[in-house]
């Protein structure tokens, strides 16, 4: 490619072949993205456990029996759901 056709063109197609690019206009690689996205889902794992047992504390003993949880368990059950992976 020529100098002028290189100034013209977006980045990756003046880049030599095979030479890894980090993301244009400064923006980080989406491996990045996915590091930052999963370190947020761990810190943010303790606060979502509280409010899930926040809401089901909340319930009548009535509305916990219509769901099939007693009062006692509504800990283990939420610990139970967060270690079982979503279905798809």
């Amino acid at each position: 490619m020529s100098h002028a056709t290189c100034h013209a063109a977006p980045p990756p197609a003046c880049a030599p072949a095979g030479e890894r690019r980090s993301a244009p206009y400064g923006l980080p690689a989406r491996h990045h993205i996915a590091w930052l996205a999963a370190a947020f889902g761990r810190l943010a794992r303790p606060w979502r456990r509280r409010e899930s047992i926040r809401e089901l504390q909340r319930l009548s003993d009535r509305e916990l029996h219509d769901i099939g949880i007693a009062r006692g368990e509504i800990e283990d059950v939420v610990d139970e759901l967060a270690a079982t992976p979503p279905k798809r």
